[in-house]
């Protein structure tokens, strides 16, 4: 799974829940986004396609709008809320931390890629989820 954790304040609760999983749904993005494209790149260097430029463009363009489609699965794990009573304003903070399965991510890739008929052509899919799915044992590792 992928994890994150996010905070908001604010004085009205439902408000600082808002901002808690507006700002962990961007962590667990940018995480997905980084260890995806890592592993297209992997997969890219290793490959002689007289088109890479514009194999690298549209792999770019699968994985924001995948990232976007799949964070629609994350589930809230846990979540907490506060209020501050030592100041006149009792100002709110809630914690959130949330998780999506990796899985997901990696089928939605794959769907993706085999839909554009280019990219079907220069990616082999099987490989792609190998690479992925060390990068994400090599990612649990460094925990």
């Amino acid at each position: 799974h992928y994890r994150s954790t996010g905070q908001g304040k604010s004085l009205d609760l439902t408000v600082a829940k808002r901002i808690a999983e507006t700002n962990a749904r961007q962590a667990m993005a940018s995480q997905i986004e980084v260890k995806v494209r890592s592993v297209g790149e992997q997969f890219l260097q290793n490959r002689e396609m007289s088109n890479k430029l514009e194999t690298t463009s549209k792999f770019e363009d699968i994985t924001r709008t995948v990232i976007d489609e799949t964070l629609t699965q994350v589930k809230i794990i846990d979540q907490a809320s506060y209020q501050n009573k030592k100041r006149k304003s009792g100002e709110y903070i809630h914690y959130v931390a949330m998780e999506m399965p990796t899985k997901a991510i990696v089928d939605k890739m794959a769907n993706q890629i085999s839909v554009d008929e280019a990219l079907k052509q220069d990616f082999d899919l099987e490989r792609f989820r190998k690479i992925y799915l060390q990068e994400l044992e090599d990612f649990g590792s460094d925990r």
